[in-house]
This record gives C-alpha cells, structure tokens and sequence, in this order.
C-alpha cells in the first residue's frame, strides 16, 4: 500500500479540495479495501470512503479526493485523513499499519462585523 503525495502532506484552501494518489506495491490474491476516513469532517471530508484494489487493478493509482468544508471561524485547521487495510481484505494486507495525509486548511473568512443601522432615535 502506498500513498503516492509526499511528504505525506496537502493544503486546501477553505472550501477548496486537493486529491492524493493511491496505489498497492503488491499484486493481491483476493480483494483489499483501504477505509479513508478524516478525523475532523466539520473541516475536511475525503471522497470515496473507501478504495477496492484488485488482482486487475492493484498496480493501477487511485484518486482520493479532500475537500475542506465551509465553516464560519477565522481559523486554519490540519485535520489528519486516515487510510486503514479494512478487516475483510486479503490477509496478506490486514496487519499493514494506517498510513495518514496531513492536510492544512487555510481559512477563507476574514474579522468583521455588521453595523445595521446607522441613525438612532430616542423619545
């Protein structure tokens, strides 16, 4: 199992997304899916879930796809995208450990407010 984005880091802009690359470094003789999973979906989500690798697709690279997700605060977060050898897989790959993609977002939103009315009355 490789994560093909060295130094096994991205940046998305909020609202943005940024893809990595996965691929096996073995043929399988059964089915492996690698799980992807983001530890803080309220600041990035990954698309698909899930990668199924093949005897006939091992050596092909998958895209995953992190999206930063919209959100009203001024800060930047680095969420951590998980990728884990899902139980059912091939043995010969279920006691790989979890590879990571540490993502930086960098907010969009800037300090501000809203003045709504400008004259004021008084009786």
């Amino acid at each position: 199992l490789m994560i093909r984005r060295p130094p096994r880091s991205t940046r998305v802009r909020s609202s943005g997304a940024s893809e990595v690359k996965k691929r096996q470094d073995a043929e399988p003789s059964s089915n492996v899916v690698i799980d992807l999973s983001s530890d803080d979906t309220g600041a990035a989500t990954v698309s698909p879930t899930s990668l199924t690798f093949t005897s006939g697709n091992w050596n092909s690279t998958q895209t995953v796809t992190i999206t930063a997700e919209q959100d009203d605060d001024l800060q930047d977060e680095s969420p951590t995208i998980t990728a884990s050898v899902n139980a059912s897989s091939d043995g010969d790959f279920t006691g790989l450990a979890d590879q990571t993609v540490t993502t930086t977002i960098t907010d969009d939103d800037a300090a501000g407010y809203t003045l709504s009315k400008t004259t004021s009355s008084i009786t």
